[in-house]
């Protein structure tokens, strides 16, 4: 019984051996070797190549605008304010000359009518004594003080044809008297405002018949549509930048888009900022006095740029060359501009691949 089980037990381990090897032989070659062994990885990388060509850099700026023609109105004499033939008021506008208000003289008005009477009587007695010391001279100081008026300014002083003549006429005291006459009413113009040019009252202080002091700053009268923008380019981008480059600008507050050109360049840096100066001027009536102002104009060209997407950049300032089969070595770049579609770098050479 148990010789019969044992050879049961030895005949079934043949069966098992003998399928094992049935079934190593019959598996493909290299296949167990496979199942063992580790797998192999493989890599892949993205690579770009280098396309050389110039690239113009933009700089973008912005300003205000500003009247060309802009002046305070600051009386250099006190009284009482006399509106003119329109209000003066923030919005009214005035041709040139016309005037803008007056100051009331009070006395002085009175006192400059009273020396222009009394120098005309100076005039008068000395007429007799010039008709006959000088008859010609005197024919031309009777027609001058006939055109004398205590209301009127002073006409034109007549020349004396000799130098006896202006030495009685220095003696009467008669120059001396009119040159005083002469300054007062210079002092008389003073106390009536007039506009400079056609313009528009931008700010009013004052109105109506309000006492006004001198040296106080009443309002502010602004010249018509003509504006200047100031905007300060890098130091490092004002040779780009010369008088008629053009400018592209955009008013902030009304959308307009504006074709500009550059008017005056300064000559110096601003020792705080490093930026120099440029100035545009502009009649648009899409303009108005401080309207905000942004502007692109074109700046240094540079001829050996390239752009390359910006996943290639490593650290900001270099990137990754590709040697052989290796993975690469890194090479410094300047960046010289960052786009939507890139970064723009200079310190490539055509051709080069980069790789990631």
């Amino acid at each position: 019984m148990i010789e019969k089980r044992q050879i049961i037990i030895l005949a079934i381990t043949a069966a098992v051996i003998a399928g094992s090897v049935g079934i190593s032989k019959a598996m493909k070659p290299g296949e167990e070797k496979k199942r063992g062994g580790k797998p192999e990885l493989q890599v892949t990388r993205e690579e770009f190549t280098v396309k050389v060509k110039p690239f113009t850099e933009t700089i973008s700026l912005s300003g205000k605008a500003e009247a060309v023609q802009s002046m305070e109105l600051t009386p250099t004499v006190a009284g009482t304010m006399i509106p003119g033939t329109k209000p003066f008021r923030a919005g009214t506008r005035f041709k040139a000359g016309e005037i803008l208000f007056r100051i009331d003289e009070g006395t002085f008005g009175f006192d400059l009518r009273a020396k222009r009477t009394l120098f005309h009587g100076q005039i008068l007695k000395v007429l007799p004594e010039l008709a006959v010391d000088f008859p010609k001279a005197a024919k031309r100081w009777e027609q001058f003080a006939s055109a004398i008026s205590a209301d009127k300014s002073l006409p034109a002083l007549p020349k004396a044809t000799s130098e006896r003549e202006r030495m009685v006429l220095v003696a009467r005291e008669l120059y001396s008297t009119y040159w005083t006459i002469r300054g007062l009413e210079d002092k008389q113009d003073e106390y009536t405002i007039t506009a400079p040019f056609d313009g528009v009252v931008t700010v009013a202080l004052s109105s109506g018949r309000s006492y006004l002091t001198a040296g106080r700053n009443v309002g502010t009268f602004t010249g018509n549509r003509r504006f200047e923008i100031a905007l300060a380019v890098p130091a490092s981008q004002i040779s780009a930048v010369a008088i008629g480059s053009p400018v592209n600008c955009s008013v902030m507050e009304t959308g307009a888009e504006l074709k500009l050109t550059v008017a005056r360049i300064n000559t110096a840096i601003d020792p705080q900022t490093r930026t120099v100066n440029i100035y545009l001027t502009t009649d648009s009536p899409d303009l108005f006095e401080n309207s905000f102002v942004t502007a692109k104009l074109n700046g240094k060209t540079h001829t050996d740029a390239a752009l390359i997407p910006a996943r290639f950049m490593r650290d900001g300032s270099s990137v990754r060359i590709k040697e052989g089969k290796k993975g690469g070595t890194a090479q410094a770049v300047t960046v010289i501009a960052r786009l939507d579609s890139g970064v723009v770098v200079t310190g490539l050479a055509e051709g080069t691949t980069l790789t990631r």
